[in-house]
């Protein structure tokens, strides 16, 4: 199963590249949920099923001008169900500052598509890139 669960890692990071919301949505089930446990303030710590994650990645995707993943590695766990997935991202964003961060995400798969999705990052690189409230470098 861990190919498979790769394969649906890749095309979902291949949508954020292209831009393509509906590819971003399909690649999640019906009711699919997404957690941020490192969510910074103005970001939603939870988003739950498609029409949400649409309406939560769109304004995301707007504010990117261009992005690209490396250092895939999909690591499979105990649950025929369930991958480690880890990369990094280097994002530049359309109000001119870069987004770079490194990503874990703990995925829990249902019909080929993420389920529920677990997403670990740096939230003050979110604040710094401008993307929310607060910005860390600010004296």
């Amino acid at each position: 199963m861990s190919e498979a669960h790769r394969a649906t890692v890749e095309a979902f990071l291949d949508a954020i590249v292209r831009k393509d919301i509906d590819a971003i949505v399909d690649i999640h089930t019906e009711d699919g949920i997404l957690e941020f446990p490192f969510a910074p303030p103005g970001f939603p710590p939870r988003v739950e099923g498609r029409e949400a994650i649409r309406i939560f990645e769109a304004p995301i995707s707007e504010s990117v001008a261009s992005s690209s993943f490396h250092d895939l590695v999909v690591r499979p766990l105990a649950e025929p169900d369930m991958a480690v997935a880890e990369y990094r991202g280097e994002v530049k964003l359309t109000n001119g500052r870069e987004y770079n961060n490194t990503y874990c995400l703990v995925v829990r798969f249902r019909d080929g598509r993420m389920h529920h999705v677990r997403e670990y990052f740096n939230p003050l690189v979110i604040q710094s890139a401008g993307l929310v409230a607060g910005d860390p470098d600010a004296s």
